[in-house]
């Protein structure tokens, strides 16, 4: 089984975010969790390099559901930018 469908498995949705736990420090807080879930299921050990690999893990499961990764990253960022502008 691979990372993707061992994520995929661990965190099915339960429910959605409500806008009051949808803050910049609850957002990093959460990724924190699954950055440290990839690294116990990889031989990553840095976290630097983990951020890197799950980058490239969502590129390989973007190609694989035929969905434009660059799209939703570009998409990200300009998200990004305007939660920062917010704080």
């Amino acid at each position: 089984m691979g990372f993707v469908s061992k994520i995929k498995a661990h965190y099915e949705p339960k429910t959605a975010i409500s806008a009051e736990n949808y803050d910049n420090e609850k957002c990093a807080d959460r990724i924190d969790k699954i950055i440290m879930k990839y690294m116990q299921l990889s031989p990553v050990t840095d976290r630097g390099d983990a951020i890197a690999d799950i980058i490239t893990d969502l590129m390989h499961w973007a190609d694989k559901n035929k969905i434009d990764f660059g799209a939703e990253l570009n998409r990200a960022q300009t998200n990004y930018k305007s939660d920062k502008e917010e704080e």
